[in-house]
């Protein structure tokens, strides 16, 4: 049986149109606040379920209180690895499918996060990553190439990192510069240890036409044809950059003589070389171009430095060339492809996310009651206003009935209590009390009538009503997207609440 699965992009749609709906203005969110009632055991709270009455109508039975989610309130999250020295990270590729399930990326001591593109072969990390250059990569001293993607601004961090997630958002300086379909690495799969390559360096000592190159003797093989099919690059000097592969090697008593396959139209004396096996990139980009480095006691290739990342690369083939009269064991070396745009064109899909964060700060000044104590957390889509049957979009909603009373004295009905009304056999569940004259309920169940005598189930307490404001919502109106039963949580007047809410797609 063959199975499907959704790609990184698909979970990445997901969430950006959750996050746009968020922003517009034909939906509302609210972060809510409920269950006042004790849990039955122990006051523990018990799991959820998705029932239907446990997920939706007992949930908005229970609603006291909510608040809008702001688009300001919601971000792409990713996994927080935070960068320690002396971990052996994970690094880039496109080919490998749990890609995302791996540490390849990290986030710094100063808030920054940096792509792995390359870990030395699967050695620690012992440089913090801090380079913040929006071009390009950086090598650190332990043989890490890094990219830098973007920072995490200290409100997002206060507001959505925890040691589980930090928020991802385009850097446009990053994203400017990133570079499509440009080869960062190329990693060694097999050296060809003692099998015979050569490299060699030195400087021009003339020219002979735009193909033919006397070459210094200092530290070159006189072996003819050694070097044919290596590359010729010009690392310093007059027309330093430029790479163009041997065709072949000649020595004879005037000299060594390098002739190569394409012009060198300027390479004079001022002019440094090295000669290295030739890394041939075939794939469907252009200008990629690369050099190797041999390591002279194994006659094998350590590594490939980049010359030239070029642009437009989906797929690229890595041949290392050499003359095959001395070759053995022909090493092999593969090209990292980035992803669609380029590294840090766009963070959110490369670095796999696929968590939705809702954090709503509750504050001092917000028109939810301080009094209240709740055990449940929900999160509520395009309630309807009871007062004019429309799309609830206030900032705040105040999902409890408020029964203005008289006749109580000093008495006090206890939180929890059940009171009913006498001529309308309506019941409710009393949340708080902050005055004598106000009583907060939840749960109603039946139409309180105005004048009527209200009496508590287990103290006796009676009251008049005079006086009725009914819920912000019409009730079991909007969806109930998530919730979550927690233990008690007491509101306190004097202190703010930072509620987070984490989605996986």
């Amino acid at each position: 049986m063959q199975f499907s699965t959704f790609t990184q992009d698909m979970k990445n749609k997901f969430i950006q149109e959750f996050i746009n709906d968020v922003s517009s203005n034909s939906s509302s969110y609210y972060v809510c606040f409920g269950q006042p009632n004790p849990w039955d055991v122990n006051d523990y709270p018990p799991n959820t379920n998705i029932s239907v009455q446990s997920s939706f109508y007992n949930v908005q039975q229970n609603l006291l209180a909510g608040k809008k989610v702001q688009p300001t309130d919601i971000a792409f999250l990713a996994t927080n690895y935070t960068w320690t020295s002396n971990t052996v990270y994970d690094y880039y590729t496109d080919t490998d499918p749990n890609l995302y399930t791996k540490q390849f990326y990290v986030l710094n001591s100063s808030n920054r996060v940096y792509k792995c593109l390359f870990n030395n072969y699967g050695t620690p990390s012992t440089i913090e990553p801090k380079s913040y250059i929006t071009a390009g990569d950086f090598t650190t001293a332990d043989g890490y190439v890094w990219k830098y993607m973007f920072s995490v601004s200290s409100a997002n961090t206060k507001k959505f990192t925890t040691g589980s997630y930090f928020p991802v958002k385009k850097d446009p300086n990053v994203s400017t510069f990133a570079e499509d379909g440009a080869i960062h690495v190329i990693y060694i799969n097999q050296g060809g240890n003692g099998s015979g390559y050569f490299s060699t360096n030195g400087f021009v000592s003339s020219t002979i036409g735009t193909n033919i190159i006397q070459i210094s003797n200092t530290n070159s093989s006189p072996q003819p044809g050694i070097y044919s099919q290596s590359s010729f690059y010009v690392s310093s000097g007059t027309g330093a950059g430029y790479i163009t592969p041997i065709s072949d090697y000649q020595v004879n008593t005037s000299g060594m003589f390098v002739y190569t396959q394409n012009p060198i139209p300027t390479l004079d004396v001022t002019s440094n070389y090295i000669i290295c096996p030739q890394v041939q990139i075939v794939g469907d980009g252009f200008n990629a171009a690369a050099i190797s480095v041999v390591n002279n006691y194994t006659s094998g290739i350590d590594s490939i430095q980049i010359i030239n990342r070029g642009i437009l690369y989906t797929h690229a083939q890595i041949n290392i060339l050499a003359n095959t009269n001395f070759i053995t064991n022909q090493a092999s070396a593969t090209a990292v492809i980035p992803p669609p745009g380029g590294h840090g064109y766009n963070p959110i899909s490369e670095l796999g996310c696929s968590t939705t964060g809702i954090s709503v700060n509750i504050l001092t000044t917000d028109n939810i009651p301080n009094f209240i104590t709740y055990r449940q957390v929900s999160l509520l889509n395009n309630p309807i206003s009871s007062a004019n049957g429309q799309l609830f979009t206030n900032g705040t909603f105040n999902q409890m009935t408020l029964l203005t009373v008289v006749g109580l004295g000093t008495n006090i009905f206890p939180v929890t209590e059940i009171v009913t009304g006498f001529t309308s056999g309506a019941t409710a569940v009393v949340v708080g009390q902050p005055n004598g004259s106000q009583v907060y309920v939840s749960n109603v169940d039946g139409t309180f009538l105005d004048g009527e005598l209200i009496t508590g189930t287990y103290s006796g307490i009676t009251s008049y009503i005079v006086g009725i404001n009914n819920s912000d919502l019409v009730q079991n109106s909007g969806s109930i997207l998530y919730y979550k039963n927690i233990e008690p949580v007491a509101r306190d007047s004097n202190t703010s609440e930072n509620i987070k809410l984490y989605f996986v797609t």
